[in-house]
């Protein structure tokens, strides 16, 4: 709030400044919005770093507390689905809120070479244009996460989107502590749910994989 406030005012500052040709006080006021700039970008990130640092935490709590459940009962914890099951389909897991990331190639491009004026507003281009991409995660959808023994669904808000992921058919799997990533045979993209208990579901998985 103290930043908003201070940038109001150098924001009124300059535009004093300007009106009355001042050169020194445009100056000093842009060099001081500049600075007030730099904090506030150094705030957002640790901001940004103290929440996720707490979601962990609260992930790994909650994590030890299911393992300790699952250990004094012998088997793993139940849960009520968000999708109809099967009558002989149990519910292990179920979050919200949960972000549905796969990679999307990110292009850029910058040309190189020699631009050479001709006459007014004419000119000589020479050289080419070099296209590089990568991949980057992007968030396509938000909704329900829930893992079952016969396979992972996730429902999308407005329960348009539904997928069905069998159990079978996860090739890979790596967990994070608000994080899971898996790997389904026979598709190219992997995909990544951001928001769950991780290391939760990775050890459901394992426990559904290796049962006879």
């Amino acid at each position: 709030m103290m930043i908003v406030l201070l940038s109001q005012s150098l924001a009124s500052t300059l535009s004093l400044a300007a009106k009355n040709n001042d050169a020194a006080t445009t100056c000093v006021a842009l060099g001081c919005l500049a600075i007030v700039v730099i904090i506030y970008l150094i705030e957002s990130a640790s901001s940004k770093r103290e929440r996720r640092r707490k979601m962990e935490a609260e992930a790994e709590a909650s994590y030890k507390r299911w393992r300790q459940a699952a250990e004094s009962s012998g088997s793993l914890p139940t849960c009520d689905a968000p999708h109809t099951t099967a009558p002989d389909e149990v519910c292990y897991y179920s979050a919200g809120n949960v972000r549905l990331c796969e990679p999307r190639a990110v292009r850029n491009g910058q040309y190189h070479g020699v631009s050479v004026p001709i006459v007014s507003g004419l000119r000589i281009h020479s050289g080419g244009y070099r296209s590089t991409s990568h991949n980057e995660w992007r968030a396509i959808e938000i909704g329900t996460l829930s893992i079952t023994s016969k396979q992972l669904s996730f429902l999308g808000e407005g329960g348009m989107t539904l997928k069905f992921i069998p159990q079978s058919k996860i090739e890979f799997y790596h967990a994070a502590p608000t994080q899971l990533l898996i790997q389904i045979k026979g598709r190219q993209r992997p995909m990544l749910f951001e928001g769950v208990n991780g290391q939760m579901a990775r050890d459901i998985i394992e426990a559904i994989h290796s049962a006879p």
